[in-house]
């Protein structure tokens, strides 16, 4: 390509720095992929002369919206791609950004495939819209059609080849599966749960009110609920006793009936204590009765050895110390 140095001094701020077979920023072969893309000329903003900015825009409630940007440096030889003035991820096909060029026509190329390139329209299914949050994404609401778009929050905002979203929201469907089927197993729904990051600061406030109020009167409740139980408590204890009180008497008088003649109270004595002390489990636990006491000491007092020896062949519960 041949160039013109007297129009290489007037164009390129600083053609000293530039190489000789490097194209020029009002070179005829550089132009906009198609008729929505429009360049933005020098001095629009602080773009150097050795670089062209192409922008795709479209109006939106009478407001010029950027939706695909692209950076030619010449002084680099790269083309520089940009979705909603994000750089625009392609490593998933394998190209990179930004993309070395060698001439004219393969930068042409460049920005022809970026502008025929569709957009990842993230995932819009209706299904999803009771889902309140995902980690790993996230959601404009849409009050047209009563629906979310979700997207990866890595999302590489341009569409895959062989499909309408990029690589990271097709990875994301599995996690917005799960999460409805949590919500519908747990019985959850967006109307019982509460987004704090879209609350105003008085809202915010009136809830954190609610939740000390509800608070309090949880606790009032614990309080009385702790009461209740000890009560409770006692009261089974006490039924606890009366039980085995009654147990005990019941089966004495159970063999005192089936007993064809009358029984000695000494003997019925005894065979009350030797039942009151099966049923006690440690031996320190046992409450001799008064007149049972009496008769061990006066058979202790009458013959030591006598005492010790039924004691030790455990023929009579008496009290190991008098």
């Amino acid at each position: 390509m041949e160039t013109n140095d007297t129009q290489e001094e007037s164009i390129c701020v600083e053609t000293e720095n530039l190489p000789t077979n490097c194209p020029k920023v009002d070179d005829p072969e550089i132009f906009p992929p198609t008729e929505v893309w429009t360049e933005l000329k020098l001095g629009v903003c602080n773009i150097p002369a050795h670089r062209l900015h192409l922008v795709e825009a479209i109006v939106v409630d009478g407001c010029p919206t950027v939706i695909k940007s692209a950076t030619i440096d010449f002084l680099q030889a790269t083309v520089t791609k940009y979705m909603l003035g994000k750089l625009c991820d392609q490593a998933n096909t394998g190209i990179s950004n930004p993309q070395t060029f060698s001439t004219i026509a393969e930068a042409n190329k460049m920005l022809r495939d970026f502008a025929t390139q569709d957009r990842c329209v993230g995932i819009s299914d209706p299904a999803f819209k009771d889902i309140v949050r995902v980690a790993t994404a996230s959601h404009l609401h849409e009050p047209e059609d009563d629906t979310k778009i979700w997207r990866a929050k890595n999302c590489h905002l341009l569409a895959a080849t062989d499909s309408a979203i990029c690589v990271e929201c097709k990875s994301l469907l599995p996690a917005l599966v799960m999460s409805r089927y949590r919500a519908t197993k747990t019985g959850k729904s967006a109307a019982n749960k509460v987004i704090h990051a879209y609350k105003t600061k008085e809202e915010l406030q009136y809830a954190l009110n609610q939740a000390t109020r509800k608070i309090k009167v949880l606790e009032r409740w614990k309080k009385r609920a702790l009461a209740q139980l000890k009560t409770l408590k006692a009261e089974v204890c006490n039924i606890r006793l009366k039980l085995a009180e009654a147990a005990k008497t019941t089966t004495l008088q159970h063999l005192m009936k089936n007993m064809k003649t009358p029984m000695d109270p000494k003997a019925k004595l005894t065979l009350q204590t030797i039942l009151a002390r099966a049923q006690v489990q440690s031996k320190h636990g046992m409450r001799y009765e008064a007149e049972w006491l009496l008769e061990c000491l006066l058979l202790r007092i009458k013959s030591v050895a006598a005492y010790e020896h039924i004691r030790r062949l455990k023929l009579l519960p008496l009290p190991s110390c008098m």
